[in-house]
């Protein structure tokens, strides 16, 4: 008798505990609120005119949300941005992409909306954000990634002098796998182009990856490589055409 009360017993606080790991599991996942609305619905709204464009343009009501709710919306933010399409959806863009563009249905989804406003919404929190440039330099140097590769080079690039070491790391990884085209590199090169006059030492630490850029056979690739060279140093790209 006295067994089966002590079981009892150990069952009782099992279950007990069982309902507070619930309960505390949802108040520490649960979405910060700002002015009635959920994190994730700023968040969306903040890419609803950024889904074709390098610069956001997200509400005032977005920003200020964003804002006020500050380092709270960091683990979801990061989270978001690592978003990834499914399988099925990478390999048909590929087969429509040469035929009608990239079908814009592809970038509409909730998920992939909300990735990038999680993207912008990172540039704009960075102020709040300590460590925020090393967790995503390692996601922009993820080989296993795909669209959030990209997402986060914009934001390193939209973190200007604090994201420029990461940039020229990332671009440098590229040159070393021997990428012949890949939009981090695009983007990595633009970015470093555009916010080399920060820190010029630094962002020259990019020409050697730069200058092997100018030998893709991608109009892209040698595109950003040459704007990027002319931006930091104007003479490496001139030896570059004499040789």
């Amino acid at each position: 008798m006295r067994r089966r009360r002590v079981y009892f017993c150990l069952l009782v606080v099992a279950a007990v505990a069982a309902v507070l790991v619930s309960v505390f599991s949802r108040e520490r996942y649960r979405e910060p609120v700002y002015g009635g609305k959920k994190l994730s619905e700023w968040v969306s709204e903040y890419a609803a005119n950024s889904m074709n464009d390098m610069k956001p343009a997200p509400t005032q009501g977005a920003v200020d949300a964003i804002r006020h709710i500050g380092t709270n919306a960091l683990p979801f933010l990061l989270k978001w941005i690592r978003y990834e399409p499914p399988l099925w959806k990478l390999k048909l863009n590929r087969v429509l992409n040469p035929i009608m563009g990239r079908p814009t249905w592809l970038d509409t989804g909730a998920d992939n909306v909300r990735s990038a406003g999680a993207t912008y919404a990172l540039i704009d929190l960075s102020g709040d954000a300590e460590g925020l440039v090393e967790g995503i330099s390692r996601l922009a140097n993820d080989n296993m990634a795909s669209e959030s590769r990209t997402r986060a080079v914009i934001v390193l690039g939209g973190l200007g002098k604090a994201g420029l070491p990461a940039l020229v790391g990332v671009l440098t990884n590229e040159q070393a796998r021997a990428v012949t085209w890949s939009p981090v590199s695009v983007f990595s090169a633009t970015f470093i182009g555009a916010n080399g006059h920060l820190e010029p030492n630094i962002a020259r630490g990019a020409i050697p990856a730069l200058l092997h850029m100018l030998k893709s056979p991608h109009v892209s690739i040698r595109s950003s490589a040459t704007n990027a060279l002319r931006q930091i140093d104007p003479q490496a790209l001139e030896n570059r055409g004499a040789e």
